[in-house]
């Protein structure tokens, strides 16, 4: 089990973070960003170590405390202790058991909740699960479901093995990772007829080409109507997303008797170019399995996805949920608001 700890920052709400792989913490970086400005750019990271978490400051300017000790080089985090980075906390988390639950519900995307965190009272909150709110679900996928959903994501998994190519100059980076894809794409074509079928699928995929490479990110490969893309920001995947789903709304309002939905699924990882390939796999596999919990019209990211681009607060998100992804295990999702959905100032 990897440890799980809990951020504490000045006027922000606590986060829960699992580190189940190297995260960098800083202002400016690549994995989760702070908005303490005592903290440097790249201030430390954080790597999982049994249950504790091995800590290495990357030469920060404020330096970073172990129970008030700075840290020189690495240093051990466990129960009970406290990391300190400016006005930052960072503590392990203590397994708690779980909340009380509601009776399970159907829910129409290829799983089943089978909890609703209870959040008791408001003098006498309910303390739920580490990293989950009250609002946040847990979700299982269906057997049938799982059966039905080898779609496009699956299919460009399955092609590549252990060998992926990236950009050149990508090196040993962290990498969003997207898969996106045609709901019911066997039944719009079915119901299109051959050539009106090559038309939208034409239509979409270069839609789909078009934004990407006005956001900066890399097709690794598209099959058919599914897409495997690399971006070097998650924020940028997010926006990239965002404007592929508005641009297809807008078609189909335009032109509704042809209108098409995709799933886009996303999540980061760093892609270490290891012989063996599995630990850029494993994050190739997250992000379809993500991809494939998803909706047509709907964007749902990894927890670490949503960490990293929330920052700013430009950004919205929906409820998290807890769901088991095959071959994985249990990860948060949280869908992307890109539409009408989004708050009102």
């Amino acid at each position: 089990m990897y440890p799980t700890v809990k951020v504490t920052q000045p006027g922000r709400s606590d986060l829960y973070l699992t580190i189940a792989e190297p995260l960098v913490i800083g202002r400016e970086c690549d994995g989760l960003l702070l908005a303490d400005e005592k903290v440097s750019r790249e201030h430390l990271r954080l790597n999982p170590a049994g249950g504790g978490v091995l800590v290495t400051d990357l030469g920060s300017t404020n330096g970073s405390f172990l129970d008030q000790i700075r840290i020189t080089g690495e240093a051990t985090l466990g129960a009970g202790s406290h990391l300190t980075l400016g006005d930052t906390t960072i503590v392990v988390e203590t397994p708690r058991p779980p909340a009380a639950v509601s009776q399970p519900t159907r829910r129409d995307i290829g799983g089943t909740i089978v909890a609703t965190i209870n959040p008791g009272s408001t003098n006498n909150p309910h303390p739920g699960p580490s990293g989950l709110r009250s609002s946040d679900q847990v979700v299982r996928p269906s057997p049938a479901a799982e059966e039905t959903r080898r779609t496009s994501m699956d299919e460009l998994v399955a092609s590549f093995g252990d060998q992926i190519s990236l950009p050149s100059g990508s090196g040993d980076d962290t990498v969003t990772i997207m898969f996106s894809d045609i709901e019911s794409s066997t039944e719009h074509a079915l119901r299109s007829g051959d050539h009106r079928w090559y038309e939208i699928l034409t239509w979409h995929n270069q839609l789909v080409e078009q934004q990407v490479a006005a956001h900066a990110g890399f097709i690794v490969k598209n099959q058919g109507d599914g897409f495997m893309i690399t971006f070097n920001s998650a924020r940028r995947a997010i926006i990239c997303a965002s404007e592929i789903q508005q641009a297809l709304h807008r078609q189909a309002v335009a032109d509704p008797v042809n209108a098409v939905r995709i799933r886009i699924g996303m999540h980061t990882g760093e892609a270490i170019r290891q012989d063996s390939g599995d630990l850029f796999g494993r994050h190739v596999i997250i992000a379809a399995r993500v991809g494939a919990m998803a909706e047509g019209g709907q964007i749902l990211v990894s927890s670490i996805v949503r960490e990293i681009a929330s920052a700013r607060g430009d950004l919205h998100f929906g409820h998290g949920e807890l769901v088991e992804l095959k071959g994985v295990g249990d990860q948060m999702v949280y869908p992307v608001l890109w539409g009408a959905e989004l708050p009102t100032k």
